[in-house]
């Protein structure tokens, strides 16, 4: 098992961090409490990573999102759950992961939950004052709303690349097959990993899918 990640409570590189609760922490391979130090939404952040509602690769049980994914460590599964509990009841999220990847995914979670965003320029009101009304309305409704950075781009570019020339139910029923069919079951959770959480197929498992594979998957040559 990896042992617990350690970190204490501060500011890194514009993010507050700190030790899980004892309780979260024993229940997992390595955990990690990060503070957004702003209005924030979990789910409308990670929203456009998943390819639908039955992406095999996450998993959402209302405001937990489960994420199971292969870091330059192996893969990781990994939770992420939201709360209000910090002080004067400012939002954070815990983050638990297991697996070989367990350390490289929590270290590299918050950036996934948009710890790099810097809106300051965005904000700025010279700027701000020459963007179309929608767009400032935009912005000032989404102000929860983080800009994503995974850093796995196979797993970003591979449903992408589906979802050209065809409906999106196509799209999302290929990446469905081709994943359950290629991919690896996700590692263990003490906690229960939900079930069916598959790792999605790294580079080289997806060189290996067979053209009739593809092919019953509805994927033409040209995607595939």
């Amino acid at each position: 098992m990896v042992p617990p990640l350690s970190v204490v409570r501060g500011t890194m590189e514009g993010m507050t961090i700190a030790e899980a609760p004892p309780r979260l922490a024993a229940a997992a391979d390595v955990s990690l409490r990060w503070y957004p130090e702003a209005p924030y939404s979990l789910s409308r952040t990670l929203a456009p990573l998943l390819r639908g509602n039955s992406d095999p690769s996450f998993s959402v049980q209302g405001d937990v999102i489960w994420n199971a994914f292969t870091t330059p460590d192996g893969p990781a599964t990994m939770r992420l759950a939201p709360a209000g509990g910090g002080e004067a009841g400012v939002p954070l999220v815990d983050i638990q992961a297991w697996g070989p990847g367990a350390a490289a995914a929590v270290e590299a979670a918050p950036r996934l939950l948009g710890a790099d965003d810097d809106w300051r320029g965005f904000d700025d009101p010279s700027f701000h004052a020459t963007l179309p009304r929608m767009v400032r309305e935009a912005r000032r409704r989404c102000l929860a709303v983080r800009l994503p950075s995974s850093g796995r781009m196979v797993d970003q570019l591979v449903p992408i690349i589906l979802e050209q020339k065809v409906t999106v139910i196509e799209a999302r029923r290929a990446y469905r097959y081709l994943t359950h069919r290629y991919g690896t079951p996700a590692p263990p959770a003490v906690t229960s990993t939900p079930a069916g959480l598959v790792v999605p197929p790294t580079a080289a498992q997806w060189l290996q899918v067979p053209s009739w594979e593809w092919h019953k998957a509805g994927v033409g040559p040209q995607r595939s």
